[in-house]
């Protein structure tokens, strides 16, 4: 891989744009009787759209015109589309000439002799072209022609050898005054051919400057107008590059954030990647580009401070501690209490402070919208104009010996404030402060009260908040006590950190903590446990641990059913354990009990029962969900039945579950959308819309934890690059081949589902013995699968065997498509784990 490979974009979305393209262009049999005018702020990708997208059809012929910014000299543009047409045509303008004039009046006998015996176009004076009533071509008739006569003549002829001809004015502001009567009379005479169609693209900054074509565009050329935007959706930074990078969870946040800081637009994040690879923030090993962390954050901390932050700190005495102080205060700091603040710091550091300056100085910082300033309950708050603004002068300052010093003085400020000013400000925000700052200034004690804060959200399921405070704790695990550690575990469970869970759990066994275990606390260390090495497809250590767990005896029903609950999921998940998971589940939802833990169970019924049944057995767990108001079950168990309606037909049933789901998810477990993102994504590969699908797959990749799942994106992603003529299918073909190669004993889903998709791209592509290995090695994981569920496999199996006989189908017709039509095997994913 080249370093230049790095900066080649894929071409990604647009689909609206597209479309508005293709419907301008249409098949050429009737003519437009318009341009296409497709403008849009500087960045956004304009030029790029038409190159890739317009330039590359093999459709039609595309003669492409821009200039350089600086180049405007006369009849630039108009050399830059004739030496376009030359190339494209192969119809030398000299030739062209001399074949159809004979002289040029009122230029004089050398003009004459010039224009008649050049062979280049560089050599040719096209000033002499000048559109002016005394300059004129004597063509060989005689005839008096002005130079856009010639040039309508001239695309007439490109016309003859290229029949259906796109003319592209990008950049269309930098065209010169001279070349601009030009194209405007030669478009205005042409834009009735159907064979012709021409497209304008201006940069809406530059076209304020330009009333001429301004005019042109209003008054002379019809036209329909097009905006290219900024992109409004982060995954797709990722498909652009994906091609040449390797992305893990850590990349992917990086890219998040600087789609933040590029506000979606493709040259400003072009630009940073530029700047990366200059600064050595990029290496490129084994055929793939990643990202050097460090010198990555540097990037985006010198592209987010948009202000000569030096100078400002030299030229102001104190801006520097109003930086640091509204950075590294942790929260919004209402004004009140930030002057208050200083009054406590020049007390402690009289040099560092002039008191009377902070107030001129916090309205330089909202002058230049570095700050800015919101109302809330007659408190008056500051805070940075942007997060990523925050983040990056913390980034700037971090590495100062000054910053504890400050935050042990913001903590002995607050634990000395009197709360009953600013009452409801610090109701508001003092225990957050005080675990902020006894934990960045390690005050004695921190760890005490940073677990109980972090304790409070967990009991009321604020698993995010939670994981965010005990993440303050990962290195001090060896001062927890062993239920410390169980309930950071729990919380890092359900935030999708399975390894970091399965570690911690480690740990509880590895140093004995649990010695003093509750009954509860055992049964949940066991159940929790079970589950991260689920997730981790570690799926018979997790079984032994079920194992272990049942020889306890276990007095409390909610914890049995936990427990159960959580063996009949693990069961289904693993080889050959479907015929166990099944009994179980029937054996407890036979029970009939309404008890919380049951909507877990319920939430499993779509992957032993289809149709009605299952949607009853769903629908009970939705109820027991809304009625213990768990919001988290009640969104799996909605994206469960949009797997189920989908099975069944009912797509747009479907789609708005999925949605559903989305939306109660995305506030209290986002991590848990790639379900849901996952899924639609293959609604959108079942009606072959393969972007969208593609889109969804990106949105789940920003969010996914699992390693189940990653291995269903990746399948997903093969499929729909294959499906695109995307040559990137290749790459993941492979890697999935060698996967199921190597590991025989994982999940009989996962290998039918990896196995028989691989299998139909091998058949596509007349690979027979990948075939004959792909189907050898599916066969065994099949023992437990539905007859009408192995349809594909033995449709395959036949293909090689030339045998024909009646293939198993569903007998109810609303299934046929899902496991027979669709041309792929369709890979859902539901919540069974947790």
């Amino acid at each position: 891989m080249l370093n230049t490979d790095v900066f080649k974009f894929e071409f990604v979305n647009r689909k609206r744009e597209r479309q508005i393209i293709d419907k301008f262009i249409g098949n050429f049999l009737e003519p437009t009787k318009q341009a296409l005018w497709m403008h849009g702020e500087r960045g956004t990708g304009k030029s790029f759209l038409l190159t890739e997208y317009v330039v590359q059809r093999s459709s039609f012929s595309s003669v492409y015109v821009n200039v350089e910014v600086e180049n405007n000299t006369s009849f630039t543009y108009l050399k830059n589309l004739i030496s376009q047409i030359n190339g494209v045509a192969k119809l030398k303008f000299t030739n062209f000439i001399r074949t159809n004039y004979d002289s040029i009046a009122d230029v004089g006998q050398q003009a004459i002799g010039v224009v008649l015996s050049i062979l280049e176009m560089n050599d040719f004076q096209l000033d002499k072209l000048s559109y002016s009533i005394s300059n004129y071509f004597i063509s060989k008739r005689g005839e008096r022609e002005n130079s856009t006569a010639l040039v309508k003549k001239y695309f007439l002829e490109a016309l003859k050898k290229c029949p259906r001809l796109v003319f592209i004015f990008d950049n269309f502001t930098q065209c010169d005054t001279s070349s601009l009567d030009v194209i405007t009379s030669v478009t205005h005479e042409l834009i009735d051919n159907p064979n012709i169609r021409f497209i304008f693209c201006t940069t809406d900054d530059d076209i304020k400057n330009r009333f001429d074509i301004q005019q042109i565009l209003a008054e002379k050329i019809a036209n329909i107008p097009m905006e290219v935007s900024a992109f409004d959706e982060k995954q797709l930074f990722v498909r652009m590059i994906e091609q040449n990078f390797d992305f893990d969870e850590e990349n992917l946040a990086l890219i998040s954030r600087t789609f933040d800081l590029c506000k979606g637009y493709p040259q400003r994040f072009k630009e940073i990647l530029i700047n990366l690879y200059t600064n050595q923030g990029i290496e490129i090993n084994n055929g793939k580009a990643r990202f050097i962390i460090d010198v990555f954050h540097q990037i985006l901390v010198k592209k987010t401070i948009s202000f000569d932050i030096d100078a400002l700190c030299q030229g102001h005495r104190g801006a520097k501690n109003i930086l640091q102080i509204i950075a590294f205060w942790g929260a919004p700091i209402s004004i009140n209490v930030l002057f208050q603040f200083i009054d406590f710091f020049v007390n402690i550091d009289p040099i560092s402070f002039v008191k009377k300056e902070a107030g001129k100085t916090i309205q330089i910082l909202e002058d230049m919208h570095v700050l800015s300033r919101s109302y809330r309950d007659k408190t008056i708050l500051l805070h940075y104009e942007h997060d990523s603004l925050k983040i990056a002068v913390k980034e700037y300052f971090k590495n100062e010996r000054s910053i504890q010093f400050l935050h042990l003085n913001i903590y002995e400020f607050i634990k000395s404030v009197n709360s009953s000013q600013e009452q409801t400000y610090w109701d508001e925000y003092q225990h957050s402060l005080l675990a902020y700052h006894s934990y960045e200034a390690q005050i004695d004690g921190w760890i005490e009260y940073n677990f109980a804060y972090g304790y409070d959200f967990f009991k009321n399921k604020l698993y995010k908040e939670a994981e965010v405070i005990f993440a303050r704790l990962e290195s001090s695990i060896t001062s927890l006590l062993g239920e410390q550690i169980l309930i950071m575990g729990i919380t890092l469970f359900y935030c999708g950190q399975y390894h970091k869970a399965n570690d911690l759990f480690k740990n509880i066994w590895a140093h004995e903590l649990l010695n003093d275990f509750s009954e509860e606390q055992l049964v949940k260390l066991y159940i929790f446990q079970a589950r991260s090495r689920s997730c981790i497809l570690e799926t018979q250590s997790a079984l032994e641990l079920i194992v272990q767990a049942e020889k306890l005896d276990i007095s409390d029903e909610h914890l049995q059913m936990l427990l159960l609950g959580t063996k009949q999921s693990i069961l289904y998940l693993s080889p050959n354990g479907f015929t166990e998971a099944k009994k179980l589940f029937d054996d407890l939802t036979a029970k009939n009990i309404h008890i919380r833990e049951m909507a877990l169970i319920y939430q499993s019924a779509m992957d032993y029962y289809e149709g009605e049944k299952a949607l009853e057995l769903l629908n009970k767990g939705l109820n027991l969900a809304k009625k213990f108001s768990d919001k988290i079950t009640e969104a799996k168990i909605l994206n469960n039945m949009g797997f189920e309606h989908l099975r069944i037909g009912n797509y747009e049933q479907a789609q708005e579950l999925f949605e559903n789901s989305i939306s109660i998810l995305v506030e209290d477990q986002p991590h848990e959308q790639v379900y849901p993102y996952s899924n639609l994504s293959v609604l959108y590969m079942i009606s072959k819309d393969w972007q969208k699908a593609l889109d969804c797959i990106f949105e789940a990749l920003f969010w996914n934890k699992s390693d189940y799942v990653s291995y269903v994106l990746k399948t997903n992603r093969m499929l729909c690059y294959y499906f695109i003529g995307n040559s990137q299918w290749e790459k993941l073909y492979n890697e999935l081949f060698k996967y199921v190669e190597v590991n025989r004993r994982i999940d009989d889903k996962i290998y039918k589902k990896i196995c028989i998709n691989l299998a139909i791209l091998a058949q596509k592509c007349d690979k027979q013995y990948d075939l004959e290995q792909l189907l050898k090695l599916c066969s065994p994981h099949l023992k437990n699968e539905w007859e009408y569920g192995k349809y594909r496999f033995l449709k395959l199996e036949q293909s090689i065997t030339g045998l024909s006989q009646a293939l198993p189908k569903p007998t109810d017709s609303c299934y046929i498509q899902y496991y027979c039509d669709i041309e792929f095997e369709p890979w859902l994913v539901n919540f069974t784990h947790d």
